[in-house]
Formats: structure tokens, C-alpha cells, sequence
């Protein structure tokens, strides 16, 4: 069974945080160590962008819900969906606030504040 991705509107960035579900496939490969730890099938694990292979698809380094680090590859891109969960398909998500920023400036609102401080390199 396979998830109904909804297409990202944001490209992503090497460095950028996102959210990531795991399915049972994606357990690692004999040697890689233990299988991520997931505690609530709902809850995303944290996953930072290592390489983008294209605006749908990226390698991500992830750390499951007891802290235990990993790696996947070529991960698909999705905004977030409340739908979405661990053990149906794996899937990068950006995070609700990042897809709503994303709406408001691809609607011509104002881009937030503080990320924009951050972004231009500004500390206060």
C-alpha cells in the first residue's frame, strides 16, 4: 500500500530540515546496524537534506525516535500531509510552518521575519 504524495512546493537544499517517515523497506541492510526506532507510527523523525537529486527526490541523514542516526537514499519529496505515517512509505516531508511559508510568499504575502533575518545572515 502506497501513500497519495502531495507534490512538494518548496525545492529543497542541502542543510534544510524535514521530516521523515519510514516504511518497512527501508529498514537498513544487513551490517548498517539496528532498524530505526519508531515509538508512534504518527510522530515524523527528524531528517536534515545531505544531497538533492532532484526538487522530488533527496538522501537524507535521519534520526529515529530514540536518537539512533542513519542515513537514506533517494527519498521521495512531499509537503506535509496529516495522513502520513511510518511503516507505509517512505517520504520526506517539509513541516507545516515551512509549507505555509511557502504558500503565503508563492501568494505575494510577506516572507516571515525571522527567517528572513536568518537567511540574510543577520543576528539580533
Amino acid at each position: 500500500m502506497t501513500m497519495k504524495l502531495k507534490p512538494s512546493t518548496i525545492t529543497p537544499t542541502v542543510g534544510r530540515k524535514m521530516w521523515f517517515f519510514a516504511q518497512d523497506a527501508s529498514q537498513p541492510k544487513k551490517g548498517d546496524g539496528p532498524p530505526p526506532q519508531m515509538l508512534d507510527n504518527k510522530v515524523p523523525m527528524d531528517a536534515t537534506v545531505i544531497y538533492v537529486w532532484s526538487p522530488s527526490l533527496v538522501n537524507l541523514r535521519v534520526t529515529d525516535h530514540a536518537g539512533n542516526v542513519f542515513t537514506r537514499t533517494s527519498v521521495p519529496v512531499a509537503d506535509h500531509d496529516e495522513s502520513y505515517e511510518h511503516g507505509v512509505q517512505q517520504v520526506a516531508c517539509w513541516m507545516p510552518y515551512q509549507s505555509g511559508q511557502a504558500a503565503k510568499q508563492a501568494a505575494g504575502g510577506p516572507p516571515d521575519a525571522v527567517m528572513t533575518k536568518l537567511h540574510d545572515g543577520e543576528v539580533s
